[in-house]
């Protein structure tokens, strides 16, 4: 489907479930499910394995990890080895790293890419997201 129907689709689905009525999507896009549903079911092998609402399924404590996205100044030309199990993404002068909210301090990071001769021009920090709790019952967080 282009864009375009697709924008047209979810418009016309959002006012039919705002007339009430109940629609049951399915769909391998999470971004899409945590923009426009309700309750969300998750599958793994033909088993439900999670139903409820996004709130709900990010407060169970799932997904240990954080992203940590850093734009510096100029784009690196290396990296600290220890960062380097960490990073997800290193595109020009853009970092993102997943990190385990329990053993990884953000500060030590900072330090580290200090340290290396980065120039820190940004920070992002995100929690755990629908991906993460997917991830996290269907593969037991060993994706």
């Amino acid at each position: 489907m282009d864009v375009e129907l697709r924008k047209q689709l979810w418009v016309f689905i959002r006012r039919l479930h705002r007339e009430g009525h109940t629609i049951v999507l399915t769909t391998h896009y999470l971004e899409e499910a945590e923009a426009l549903c309700e309750r969300i079911a998750i599958l793994n092998r033909g088993e439900i394995v999670a139903l409820d609402s996004k709130p709900a399924l990010l407060a169970r404590g799932i997904g240990r990890t954080r992203r940590v996205c850093v734009t510096t100044t100029e784009p690196l030309a290396s990296l600290p080895e220890s960062l380097m199990p960490k990073v997800r993404r290193r595109e020009g002068n853009l970092l993102e790293l997943q990190l385990d909210k329990n053993t990884d301090s953000v500060m030590a990071v900072l330090d580290a890419l200090r340290a290396h001769g980065a120039v820190i021009a940004d920070l992002n920090m995100e929690g755990a997201d629908l991906e993460d709790v997917f991830v996290e019952l269907t593969h037991g967080g060993s994706a």
